[in-house]
């Protein structure tokens, strides 16, 4: 009884659900029968289509009980749809018999599709050829605008568009967003149905509401075919779409070295650059095309441009780590040494933030700046020893960076690796002349960062090479007293067991925040210390 109120009141969730369920499967063809005929009483489309696809055979029941009701409305509901269904699924016998007996050839479903627009869609040859000889038209749309041409120009059905064009399909029709048959073909990578199309006069220029062409679509998606067959017919080169993307710049940034060499041998322009200010060069070595940035720049690509983001193609290449990209663009004059104009970071450091040491290395070889610094005093050796960058920090002091330099913090590398546990860093550092002692900005120093956060071997061998375990940062906080407040209990030790001058006072604030805090091993290793009468 569920289905058949549902059907009743055209409560196509309800159905739907109703179907899905395992109820669904143990409906019987009397049953769904009945359920058609209510549906299509009371002209519930929808829920019509959707039972007539599940229970093909149940039409003969309710079409049926229909005639034998009298109720034409129903009967010429039920045949309508049958035809739609029979024609997306290409049974051209039963399209043929179902015209024959009168049905409407151009009857549409709930969506404004037609039978032309399924059999199309769907590539059904045949069934679209008795279609037309039945009369039907061919320029019907539905909503959105999609049309038997279209649908089949997006599915590359090119007999099927022949047939259409033959039959006097409207060819530059577009849809809602603006988007043609030959734009759809050409998006899809449908050479035959491009040629069909262009053939018959489709317009090789027509945009859709964001401006993309099919050149620029083509381009896109790396079918050379089609772009040589555009560009045969005239299509113009440099038109882009409403950010200002070219065919070129579309085909530089995915790669498609061919389009590339195909667009600019016809004349496109090598340094257009979108709204943004980027250029094919730069979306190439973002996208580490070293073939394509060689072609680009062979024609005349100014290596020098950045978009309005200030971030140039060398930049790109090397935060990206696209080595190769990065030698053929110094080649060609790239410098290494501009920085980016809204933080000051130039290739060098960005390279060293994402550790690409073979980046770092080329651009070191090729006379970069080892030490020169952002806006912020940030340098490649602080980037890649804050990040843990092992590798690029070798590289980075084999050319001479200076271990030294601090930010505008006061944060030097040897504090950011300490911080980090990075031993092997720290010990990089110390070995190149890094002084231990140096402290931030805001007082602290590599043995507070380390024991603060528990990295005992740091804290040992930063002991070894002279720290001051007596510094303190803001607020008075020592070395032992940042490891006893977050219960580093191996770190205290080591603390208290490489220097005899710790200061009273800092074992009584450690000893105080070790206890409130519930860090109860440290508090008992702080007093046993302490009855040693080892502080001063």
């Amino acid at each position: 009884m569920g289905l058949l109120l549902a059907c009743y009141r055209g409560d196509v969730d309800a159905v739907s659900e109703g179907l899905c369920s395992g109820a669904g499967c143990d409906i019987s063809e009397l049953h769904a029968g009945i359920s058609l005929l209510i549906a299509a009483e009371k002209r519930h489309m929808h829920i019509v289509m959707l039972l007539m696809g599940l229970f093909p055979e149940s039409l003969n029941n309710a079409a049926i009980q229909a005639f034998h009701d009298g109720n034409s409305v129903a009967v010429e509901l039920l045949l309508k749809c049958r035809l739609i269904l029979s024609s997306k699924y290409g049974r051209t016998d039963e399209v043929r018999i179902l015209l024959h007996c009168g049905t409407k050839v151009d009857s549409t479903d709930h969506t404004g599709w037609t039978s032309l627009m399924e059999s199309s869609c769907h590539g059904h040859t045949d069934t679209v050829r008795v279609l037309l000889e039945f009369g039907a038209k061919v320029n019907v749309s539905d909503k959105e605008g999609w049309t038997s041409l279209v649908l089949a120009s997006q599915n590359g059905h090119t007999d099927i568009v022949r047939l259409l064009l033959e039959a006097e399909a409207e060819i530059n029709v577009s849809t809602r967003k603006g988007i043609t048959a030959l734009s759809w073909a050409s998006q899809e990578g449908h050479t035959d149905a491009v040629r069909v199309l262009l053939e018959s006069g489709a317009k090789v220029d027509a945009r859709d509401l964001g401006g993309w062409t099919s050149l620029v679509l083509a381009s896109q998606n790396g079918y050379t075919d089609i772009v040589r067959l555009l560009l045969e017919t005239g299509a113009e080169v440099n038109l882009s779409e409403q950010d200002g993307r070219t065919a070129l710049i579309q085909a530089s940034q995915q790669g498609h070295t061919d389009i590339v060499r195909l667009l600019l041998e016809t004349g496109a322009e090598v340094n257009s650059r979108t709204l943004c200010g980027t250029t094919a060069l730069i979306q190439a070595s973002l996208n580490g095309h070293t073939d394509v940035v060689r072609l680009l720049l062979e024609t005349g690509a100014d290596v020098s441009l950045s978009p309005h983001n200030g971030t140039n193609a060398l930049m790109h290449a090397s935060l990206k780590g696209h080595a190769d990209t990065v030698r053929v663009l110094l080649k060609f004059g790239a410098k290494s040494d501009v920085a980016h104009e809204q933080d000051g970071w130039t290739s060098l450091i960005l390279a060293g933030h994402e550790g690409h040491s073979d980046i770092v290395r080329i651009l070191l070889e090729t006379g970069a700046e080892v030490n020169l610094p952002a806006f912020d005093g940030e340098t490649a050796l602080i980037q890649a020893s804050l990040k843990g960058r092992t590798d690029t920090v070798k590289v980075l002091l084999e050319f001479g960076a200076k271990t030294n330099v601090a930010n505008h913090g006061g944060g030097t590398s040897l504090i950011f690796a300490s911080s980090n546990g990075d031993i092997d860093i720290v010990r990089l550092l110390l070995e190149a002349g890094a002084e231990v002692n140096l402290s931030a900005d805001n007082g602290t120093t590599a043995i507070i960062e380390a024991s603060e956060e528990g990295h005992t071997d740091v804290v040992r061998l930063l002991l070894l090479t002279g720290a001051n375990v007596n510094l303190f940062k803001r607020y008075g906080a020592t070395a032992l007293v940042q490891a006893s407040l977050n219960g580093h209990i191996d770190t205290v030790r080591v603390l208290l067991e490489s220097a005899v001058d710790i200061a009273y006072k800092d074992v009584v604030i450690s000893l105080y925040l070790a206890r409130l805090h519930g860090h109860t091993g440290v508090v008992r290793l702080l007093l046993d210390k302490d009855n040693t009468g080892q502080f001063a």
